[in-house]
């Protein structure tokens, strides 16, 4: 995904337990890369119960005492804030997740692209024509504008 700097985008984490037994103790820790904080509102949403520690301006996402029913699936999500002011690759390192009856799991690690959009240069002459062309030389004033639009 890509995303241009002060940019928000949703982290969505998906928990599922294919085992016949309900899983208890779910938690991770997830430190974000330099450049990416938790918005504000953050918008979390969490469906696998426990507590999600991810404060607005927070730079990691905790889990703590998560449950998730035999054969089911869980999500969390919320809105991330890009803060990176250049471009460039923000990886989020791999996950672990813990629980009390499973061995650990982990997520690969993520990537987002920033993405920094080139400025808008442009110039003008006013008033343009300047003059009628003919057989004497023009004469008179003219501006010559520069316009440079920050796109980022």
């Amino acid at each position: 995904m890509a995303a241009g700097p002060t940019a928000k985008t949703t982290l969505t984490y998906t928990i599922t337990n294919t085992a016949a037994l309900p899983l208890t103790g779910l938690s991770f820790s997830d430190p974000l890369p330099a450049g990416l904080i938790v918005a504000t509102p953050n918008n979390l949403n969490n469906g696998c119960g426990g507590t999600v520690a991810a404060p607005p301006g927070a730079n990691s996402i905790l889990l703590v005492n998560g449950s998730l029913a035999a054969n089911a699936s869980c999500t969390i999500s919320l809105d991330l804030q890009v803060t990176a002011t250049t471009a460039g690759s923000l990886t989020s390192p791999a996950v672990v997740l813990s629980s009390n009856q499973a061995p650990n799991a982990t997520a690969a690690a993520i990537n987002l692209t920033v993405t920094v959009p080139a400025p808008t240069f442009t110039m003008a002459f006013s008033p343009n024509p300047l003059g009628p062309i003919g057989p004497a030389p023009v004469t008179g004033t003219g501006t010559l504008t520069f316009t440079i639009i920050n796109n980022a």
